[in-house]
């Protein structure tokens, strides 16, 4: 059996050509290099990416704590919860860079990588036909599916998928008045998710406390916890998507607190409930 795999004649020949094998490899490479790379500055919102790991990475420019720590924050408050090699990566890069979608989704190199990768690691078992498909079906995965700003692909789309588009992260007029009455408070707002939070940070470069961590749904503070920083100055404005979001029964307590204690703020924000200053008194 050995020798079917050693012969010099037909597809045995072929398998033992290392010319041949580099060239197909090297085929697959570049045909995944353009398919993912292929308009990579426009996924996501403003291109980069995803908005949690973006606001994570820029955090982690401010200083050596928040980049070793993960924090999702500039003041530190919660980190990420991956593996910390591809962000720190992402970190470096946007040092490096600048910090863009290009420099942040740098990262999409592995997806040239795992065909490589996938070459060696299969080469003992599956033989030259399962070599030349496993590659090429993973380089056209970004083509035949229609990502979001989860996943950092770029390339042409065979299905109708949301436009890119170029816009503010959040209203200009909100950040000059969270700023402006921000009387040197650590966080310039909270809010229950990452999803106005990160928008926050990627707009100011300024902590913006995501109470609730990723999806809203971590009891990371509770009323009592969250009204002592407000007692202390470190927060004293609350920021609420107005439309209709997932509810989490963890965070009942701390919601009621905010509604007795923090009242509307005079501006007028579409999609979003700005409430504050907030009191800690009864």
């Amino acid at each position: 059996m050995a020798q079917q795999f050693t012969g010099q004649t037909g597809w045995r020949g072929w398998h033992s050509s290392g010319l041949m094998q580099r060239l197909a490899l090297f085929g697959i490479l570049a045909l995944s290099a353009w398919l993912n790379l292929f308009r990579l500055h426009q996924v996501g919102i403003n291109g980069i990416g995803n908005l949690y790991y973006a606001a994570a990475v820029k955090s982690m420019l401010t200083g050596w704590r928040h980049f070793f720590f993960l924090a999702l924050d500039p003041a530190g408050f919660i980190s990420v919860d991956k593996p910390p090699l591809a962000l720190w990566i992402q970190a470096a890069s946007a040092r490096l860079f600048g910090f863009h979608g290009l420099s942040l989704l740098l990262a999409a190199w592995r997806a040239e990588r795992s065909g490589g990768l996938r070459w060696r690691r299969s080469a003992f078992a599956l033989g030259l036909l399962a070599l030349l498909i496993a590659p090429l079906t993973w380089t056209l995965i970004p083509v035949v599916t229609c990502v979001d700003s989860t996943l950092p692909a770029g390339g042409p789309r065979t299905l109708p998928c949301k436009p890119f588009e170029t816009r503010p992260f959040l209203d200009r007029d909100l950040i000059t008045y969270l700023e402006e009455n921000r009387e040197g408070a650590r966080y310039l707002a909270a809010t229950y998710d990452m999803g106005v939070a990160g928008l926050g940070i990627l707009e100011t470069g300024k902590p913006f406390m995501a109470v609730g961590g990723y999806r809203g749904s971590d009891p990371i503070l509770s009323a009592d916890a969250f009204a002592r920083l407000v007692a202390a100055g470190e927060v004293r404005f609350f920021v609420n998507m107005t439309m209709e979001t997932e509810s989490f029964p963890q965070q009942d307590a701390l919601k009621r607190w905010v509604r007795d204690h923090c009242p509307p703020a005079p501006v007028d924000i579409e999609g979003l409930e700005v409430l504050g200053p907030c009191t800690a008194s009864p």
